[in-house]
Order: structure tokens, then C-alpha cells, then sequence
């Protein structure tokens, strides 16, 4: 410490900044962290003041060595001691400026200079925050101690400005791309913190009021306290540990939740009635702590979360561990802590419109979420808050559209632990239907919503589709893994003969281990007539729509307007990758029309009874198309003036070759469509090895198509 400390007290600054940066080149690096030192040094110094005052209420018999080693400490930690409180009392009357940083120096991370600079100031801010927990914790909250944190506070709120005015007016600079600063982990200890929140938000010493009306008439400390409460609440969050504090995992969820405590006292105690609050910036600062706290309870379990709940209690503040509750008194005590921020949701949407205000609806939706994925599924109370947060979406009229995003996600996510999933997504799917309408023209749709937060003026439909069909794909994910699950638990009771083929329930009739189920019938039933012809539908559509994307690109071509080689390598590569989606899609149909027909066989029911069979699976040309594509090509060569009729004329005679055969494959599959029909009146037989080959998308006739258009 004596390395960078000024013992004379006429020198200013009292610390030497240099010695801890090295500068080589255009490389800086920070050679001694000295603001963690100091961190380090007041800690020990206040340790030590505690054993000392253990030890004098002792009076055991020492031995004279170890006597001699407690002085030498003892002096030391006297001399360290002075140093924090000299250094506390110098850097309050020493400016920045005297550290060679100011409001106009370059912070910029482009440059060594701006990285010297960088590093000198994040060195002096760490240092007032060691010296503000120093000099609170020692101070016994006077009203002396109490003026000299608001001080250091100020001096670091100044240094704080200049960094971030500097940075961002350096990042707004056109051409001068600047690299995203991030805000260093604050020094200040979880438990300093603790103390000063339980100070300022919950006093109970009367002769600390005094110390106390000094911090809290501080306008920006307390934001400055609940910041960095959050900022190492998020940390716990996501990594599990923070940084600078104890490694036992039962200490640190317990200051987890002396923080979530304070937060919720005092967000609960300062709402108004109109809903709002006596200072809306530190309730909303409270209440996002307060989630962060919620959230790391949750993700530790059940008995964390009842843990958690038990400090919130106002009678319970000295409670360490969970009680030990039954199931049905869990359930009921998470509940009740849901129905207080349940009417704080009513309350606030009752409200008029405010940006901040639904920021705080988001993050008590976030903590209803959480608690009531802790109650027992099925239960009246998991009930209660599902069928509440359904009324909600389907009554209240919600303006912001983010709150009507997590409001219908959070419902898809509960309705993921009931069995109103599939009747909840037909719903919101119905609205959607209601706002895009539909693929067909002449198809007219109801103008009708079952969830007022889905109608467009609410929530972007768009927003509303993602939700769904991300609500879907993880459904049928789980539906894949079941039918795997199942199928090799068949496959391996199964006999080995024609393993390759067998197939869901095929493996039931090969194994003679039994027979398909009316509930399967009715799922193919319900595939046949509601999936399949709507799904040929929406083919076309995309086809047309491509088409038409198509000639509109045709037509800016034949305009002049040329992309630049990147751009037409970028989007060449997302054709060819949307030219295999929809083959891939008439494959996978065909594919489970040749397993149910073979399933028929097996079982002598008749699956394909409610499956029309599509004849165009080959993808053949169009001949109308090319007809017309190739005659408005003879006709525009003919205005630039007939320069190679010879190859027109071979031009023309391909497609009129192509028409010949595509009129050909027009009967034949004619002839193979009565065949099939046929044979599907006749108890469904198997398709031959030709069938099974057509069912294959070819790739090459769209290939023949595209040369014919050119």
C-alpha cells in the first residue's frame, strides 16, 4: 500500500495512478489492481476490529511469542487503519481533475490513450466504492460518516458521468466504430450492501435517523445502491457465484434473500393508491430486484422458493431456514404471495398508459409466472392463477404490446402442464386466422378474437404467429421423442425380420404384440381431412406467390437495375435452399401415405379412406406456362430485331416436344390414378415398387422448367 500511497498530507492526489498502468506501444496493461487492494485492505481492517473486540471480552493466558506476533499485527492493521481513514478524508477534497481525468480527456477504447485513461478512471471509482463501505460500516451511522459516503458517492458519480458522456459521444461519431463499454463489477460487498439498503429503506435505530436523513436526502445514492444490489443479483443469476463473495452457496441465496426482502417491503409499502408510487424510479429499481431475487429462488427449487417467501414476511425476518410444510401448506403459501402481485397486475392495467408502468406489469407477470411454476399441478390453486391469467388476456384491453407478448407466453407455458394446450393454441391460431385472413380469396373469415390482447391494434400479429408456432414446434419436438421412445421400445420386443421397414404401430402387427387403437384411427381421421388438403393449398399458394416474386425480379432485370455479385451470390443460395423445402414437405406426405397403406394391409382397416390422393406429386411443367413464357421471348426477340431466327426456331421446338410429353404423362397418370382408386376401394393394398418410386420428388423438372423460361 505504501507503494501508492502519499503519506504527505500537502501532496495532492494522495495515490499514485501510474506505477499501476504500463504502457508498451500501442498495448496498456494494468499492472496492480490497487482499488481491489484497497478493497481488500478495508475488509481485513474490519475484521481484525472485530476479533480485537472478541478478544478483549476473553482473558485467557497467552504465551509470550504469540503476544509479540498480535502486537506486530496490531500495529499494522493501527497503520492501515490510518491510511483508510486519511486516504477518505484527502479524496474527498481532491478532484479528478487532479488525476489527470476529465471531462475532456479521450476514453475512448480505439486508442493507448483512451485506454490509459479508461483504466485510471474504473481504478478510481473502484477505490470510493472500497472507501464508502469502509467508512459506513466503521461510522456507526453518525451523522459524520453518513456526509462523508454522500460525498465519496458524489465524487464518484462524477467521475462515473464523465466516462459515459465521453464513451457515447465518441460511439455517435460517424466513421469512428467504438467497442461496447461494459460497467465494471462494483468492489462493494453484498453484505455492505445489505446494510446500507436495511439503513435507508427500514431503519429502526432511532439514534441512526439523523445519519440516515443525510443518505437518503441524497438524490441519486439510493438508485446507485439498488443498481449495483441488481447488477450482482444477475450475476448470481447467471453463473451461479459472484464475483468477490463467499463460495458457500446457503450464505449467499441467504443475502439473496435479505436483499429480496428489503425490495419487497418497499415496493409493497410504497404503492399509492392511484396506483402509482411515492418515487416511481426506486419502486421500479425494487421491483426488478425483486424479480432477479424471485428468479434465483425458483431456478434453486421448490424449498428455496418457500425459503425465499418466509423473508418477505415481515414476522419472519430472523427465519434462515424454510419451514417444513406439507404440500398442501406450500401450495397454499406460495399462493397467497401470487394473489398479492396478481392485484398489483389488476391495479396497475386499471391505470392510464405509462411506459415505465408497463415495465413493472412485465415484471410482475415474470413473477407470477415463476411462483405459480411451483405449485402442484392440478391443484385448485395452479387453477386459480392459469384461469386468471386467461381472463386477463381475454378481457382487459392492453395497449403496450410487450406485456401482451409475455402475458400469451406465459399462458402457452402453463398450458404446457395442463391438458388445455392443444384447445388454447386452435384458439389463438383462430385469431390469427381472423387478422391475416386466409390463402384463398373467395374464403371469407369471421372477424372474431377469442383474447383481446391478439387483435392487431394490441400486439402485432406477426409477434402473436412467432409465439404460436414456437409453442408448436416444441410441442412436436416432445411428440417426436415420444414416438421414438416408443418405437424402440417395439423395435427391440420385435422380431428382426424386415426391421428396416417397420414404423410406428407396423411393429405391433409384425411382433403380433396387437392392435392399432380408435384414437389413432381418429388422428389419421382427423390428418386425412383437415391437414393434408389444406397443406396441398398452401403449397400452391407459396408457388403462386414465388412465381410472382419472380417476374416482379424479371422485371426490374429488364429495367437496368443490377445487384452487385455478393448480393446475387446471397440470394441465389436462399433460392436453392427454398427450392428443397417444399419437395422435402410433398415427400414427407407421400412417405406417410405409403406407411399408412401399408398399415392397412396389416391390420385390414381402411386408413385412406378419408385421404384424397393428389395426382400432381412429380412436379411436371406446366404446359400453359411455358407455352406463354416461350412466345413472349420469340416476340421480344423479334422487336430487337430477328437477329438469330435460326435459334428461335430450335427454341420453339423444344417446348412443343415437351408439351407432346407432358400431355403423355398427363394420361399415364390419369390411367394411374383410376389404378389407384381401385385399389383403394379394395381394403387399401400396398403401392408396387413403380408407385413408391414416383412418391419420390424428382429435382429435375423444375431444373427443365427454369432452362425453357430462359
Amino acid at each position: 500500500m505504501k507503494k501508492y500511497y502519499e503519506d504527505d498530507s500537502d501532496v495532492c492526489p494522495p495515490l499514485r495512478l501510474d506505477p499501476c498502468v504500463v504502457t508498451q506501444g500501442d498495448q496498456v496493461f494494468l499492472t496492480e489492481p490497487l482499488s481491489h487492494l484497497i478493497c481488500c485492505i478495508q475488509q481485513c481492517v474490519r475484521k481484525s476490529e472485530e476479533i480485537v473486540a472478541k478478544t478483549n471480552q476473553t482473558e485467557d493466558d497467552e504465551d509470550d511469542d504469540d503476544d509479540d506476533m498480535a502486537d506486530s499485527q496490531h500495529t499494522s492493521m493501527k497503520q492501515l487503519q490510518s491510511i483508510l481513514t486519511s486516504l477518505s478524508v484527502r479524496l474527498i477534497e481532491t478532484e479528478m481533475e487532479d488525476f489527470e481525468i476529465d471531462k475532456n480527456a479521450d476514453f475512448s477504447l480505439n486508442t493507448s490513450v483512451g485506454l490509459k485513461n479508461n483504466i485510471n478512471a474504473s481504478l478510481l471509482l473502484g477505490i470510493y466504492e472500497a472507501l464508502i463501505e469502509y467508512i459506513f460500516e466503521t461510522g456507526n451511522c453518525s451523522v459524520e460518516s453518513c456526509t462523508k459516503v454522500v460525498q465519496l458517492f458524489e465524487k464518484h458519480a462524477k467521475v462515473s458521468s464523465a466516462v459515459k458522456d465521453k464513451s457515447t459521444a465518441a460511439a455517435g461519431k460517424k466513421g469512428k466504430p467504438s467497442v461496447q463499454q461494459c460497467p465494471a463489477n462494483s468492489l462493494m460487498s453484498m453484505q455492505g450492501i445489505v446494510n446500507i439498503l436495511k439503513k435507508i429503506l427500514d431503519n429502526c435505530n432511532p439514534a441512526h435517523e439523523n445519519g440516515v436523513k443525510e443518505l437518503r436526502e441524497s438524490k441519486n445514492f439510493l438508485p446507485y445502491i439498488i443498481g449495483i444490489a441488481t447488477q450482482k443479483l444477475n450475476q448470481i443469476y447467471n453463473k451461479g457465484i459472484c464475483d468477490g463473495e463467499t463460495q458457500n452457496r446457503d450464505k449467499l441465496f441467504n443475502l439473496c434473500c435479505l436483499f429480496g426482502r428489503q425490495f419487497y417491503l418497499h415496493y409493497v409499502e410504497n404503492q399509492v393508491p392511484d396506483g402509482g408510487s411515492a418515487d416511481q424510479k426506486v419502486t421500479s429499481q425494487c421491483l426488478e430486484g425483486l424479480g432477479s431475487v424471485i428468479n434465483i429462488a425458483v431456478s434453486h427449487g421448490r424449498l428455496a422458493l418457500l425459503q425465499c417467501l418466509t423473508f418477505f414476511e415481515k414476522d419472519c425476518e430472523e427465519v434462515k431456514e424454510h419451514l417444513n410444510l406439507r404440500d398442501a401448506e406450500a401450495n397454499e403459501k406460495i399462493h397467497k404471495h401470487t394473489k398479492k402481485f396478481q392485484r398489483l397486475i389488476i391495479t396497475m392495467l386499471s391505470e392510464g398508459d405509462n411506459p415505465q408502468q408497463a415495465k413493472d406489469i412485465c415484471q410482475l407477470i415474470s413473477i407470477v409466472a415463476g411462483l405459480a411454476s411451483h405449485l402442484a399441478k392440478g391443484s385448485a390453486e395452479f387453477e386459480q392463477v392459469y384461469s386468471w391469467l386467461n381472463k386477463v388476456a381475454t378481457d382487459q384491453i392492453i395497449d403496450d404490446s410487450s406485456v401482451c407478448k409475455l402475458l400469451l407466453s406465459t399462458i402457452l407455458s402453463l398450458s404446457q402442464q395442463t391438458k388445455n394446450l392443444p384447445q388454447l393454441l386452435r384458439s389463438i391460431c383462430q385469431d390469427i386466422h381472423s387478422q391475416f385472413g386466409d390463402i384463398q380469396e373467395e374464403c371469407e373469415v369471421e372477424d372474431e378474437s377469442h383474447f383481446l390482447v391478439t387483435k392487431a391494434t394490441h400486439c402485432p400479429t406477426s409477434t402473436v404467429l412467432n409465439l404460436a408456432l414456437n409453442c408448436l414446434e416444441g410441442e412436436l419436438d416432445d411428440i417426436e421423442w415420444v414416438i421414438k421412445r416408443h418405437k424402440a421400445e417395439m423395435l427391440a420386443a420385435a422380431s428382426k425380420e424386415d426391421e428396416g421397414n417397420i414404423l410406428q404401430y407396423i411393429s405391433l402387427y409384425t411382433s403380433k404384440a396387437g392392435h392399432i387403437g380408435s384414437r389413432f384411427e381418429k388422428l389419421v381421421t382427423l390428418v386425412g381431412r383437415q391437414l393434408t388438403q389444406p397443406t396441398y393449398n398452401m403449397i400452391i399458394f407459396v408457388q403462386m406467390s414465388e412465381a410472382g416474386e419472380a417476374q416482379q425480379a424479371e422485371k426490374k432485370k429488364d429495367k437496368g437495375k443490377k445487384k452487385n455479385g455478393a448480393a446475387s451470390q446471397s440470394g441465389m443460395a436462399k433460392s436453392l435452399k427454398q427450392m428443397k423445402t417444399i419437395p422435402n414437405l410433398v415427400f414427407a406426405m407421400e412417405q406417410l401415405e405409403k406407411f399408412l397403406i401399408q398399415l392397412s394391409k396389416k391390420s385390414k382397416v381402411n386408413l385412406m379412406q378419408n385421404f384424397k390422393l393428389s395426382t400432381s406429386r412429380d412436379f411436371r411443367i406446366n404446359t400453359a406456362t411455358v407455352t406463354n413464357v416461350v412466345e413472349n421471348g420469340i416476340s421480344s426477340d423479334e422487336d430487337n430485331g430477328g437477329e438469330e431466327s435460326n435459334d428461335e426456331g430450335q427454341e420453339n421446338s423444344e417446348p412443343e416436344n415437351n408439351d407432346k410429353d407432358n400431355e403423355k404423362s398427363d394420361d399415364e397418370e390419369d390411367q394411374e390414378e383410376s389404378s389407384r382408386s381401385e385399389l383403394e376401394q379394395d381394403e387399401v393394398q400396398p403401392h408396387n415398387e413403380k408407385e413408391n418410386a414416383r412418391s419420390v420428388p424428382a429435382s429435375e423438372p423444375p431444373k427443365k422448367k427454369k432452362k425453357l423460361a430462359k
